[in-house]
């Protein structure tokens, strides 16, 4: 297996290059038969190869050429991509809404179950339903790590209304006295998603880069074992790079947000909401079944 995981690396890495170097000869003309010496290798103004100075393809390379210069649909398809990019950034960081009379809900019986909600609750007695469908906004699920993994939990379940999923990632970061990492078995395309707008765009967060133990070629990469662990989201690595990939950095191991494990400085809105989720908890004597029940069904109703 290991083998044809190299030789698909290789062929899916190569790319075409021409063994041609000043004083060959080459044959050129509408018969190929005008014998020419090869005096110089270069680029035209649009980054074209040229032998002596002329195209030598009958084609452009779109990728080397200046982007004004990309056909009509490539330049539409690279001006959706900015968009979507921008709104993504956009939306995440209005997601994290710590301005908000939110509430996080945390007992010592569920230390990795974490809920979001909405504070102003107005009732004399806790209704379950009622808190259900009008206050809960988020949950996040941690379990212990397999491997070591940086001293880090590993977010086994986490779900959320309304694009809050920002909020209680950052507030579960921060009132934790560990990093996160994501699951290691299956992670969804929004957390996958959020975990890479932290990773590049989150300079307040920490990151850890982890040590890959599946992958025999690259482990390990440190002498340490503290930060051994194994890829996100089943991926499997190769010599550093994921085993069905192309040439983007992104399919390195450093390059997936999921290689690493994050963490936060508290800040005094995580522990004001932990105070008011503490408050609300003592107040309405809510246990860790109901606690469980209510992260359970927020799950279910948007994950299944």
């Amino acid at each position: 297996m290991q083998d044809l995981r190299k030789s698909i690396r290789n062929l899916l890495k190569e790319a075409i290059s021409l063994d041609v170097k000043p004083g060959d000869v080459i044959l050129t003309g509408r018969f190929k038969n005008k014998r020419r010496i090869v005096k110089s290798i270069g680029t035209d103004k649009y980054g074209q190869p040229t032998i002596n100075g002329k195209s030598i393809l009958k084609f452009k390379i779109e990728k080397n050429m200046p982007k004004n210069k990309w056909s009509a649909k490539s330049r539409e398809e690279l001006k959706e991509e900015h968009q979507l990019r921008k709104a993504v950034r956009s939306l995440i960081l209005e997601g994290l809404r710590f301005e908000e009379d939110l509430m996080i809900l945390n007992v010592d019986h569920t230390p990795g179950l974490f809920l979001l909600a909405k504070g102003g609750y107005p009732h004399s007695l806790f209704l379950f339903d009622y808190f259900y469908e009008n206050h809960l906004l988020g949950m996040v699920q941690l379990k212990k790590a397999d491997n070591e993994c940086h001293g880090s939990k590993e977010v086994k379940r986490a779900a959320a209304r309304n694009g809050y999923g920002p909020t209680i990632y950052d507030c579960v970061m921060e009132l934790t006295d560990y990093p996160l990492i994501n699951d290691r078995d299956s992670v969804s395309r929004d957390a996958k998603n959020l975990m890479s707008f932290y990773k590049d765009n989150r300079p307040d967060v920490n990151k850890y880069l982890l040590d890959n133990m599946d992958d025999n070629r690259t482990y390990p990469r440190t002498k340490d074992t503290f930060d051994d662990c194994m890829p996100g989201d089943s991926q499997e690595y190769w010599e550093g790079w994921k085993w069905d990939a192309g040439s983007d950095e992104d399919e390195k191991w450093e390059g997936d947000p999921l290689s690493y494990a994050y963490d936060k400085p508290v800040s005094p809105k995580s522990i004001e909401f932990k105070q008011k989720g503490d408050e609300f908890i003592e107040k309405f004597q809510v246990g860790k079944i109901t606690l469980r029940t209510l992260g359970s069904q927020l799950f279910t109703e948007l994950y299944d």
